[in-house]
């Protein structure tokens, strides 16, 4: 895995979309991305809020398109 899978583009208004993994297991996660949203995907990856905290990174429930969806902010 490389640092692209976690560098939004412009065109994501520099949010990266997460699952909140308090709220939905890295399989049923998975599940949801492959079926529901019909993505691809070979696999899922975990990070902490307190990372994202580290490095400054804010992370914001954004329920809109699923209960379980969560931004990571890269802002500026």
């Amino acid at each position: 895995m490389t640092s692209q899978a976690f560098t939004p583009t412009p065109k994501d208004d520099r949010q990266l979309s997460t699952y909140d993994g308090d709220q939905i297991s890295a399989a049923a996660a998975f599940e949801h991305y492959t079926t529901q949203i019909k993505c691809q995907s070979i696999g899922v990856y975990a990070v902490r809020v307190d990372e994202c905290r580290e490095l400054e990174l804010e992370v914001k429930a954004d329920p809109e398109p699923y209960p379980e969806h969560v931004d990571i902010d890269f802002g500026e």
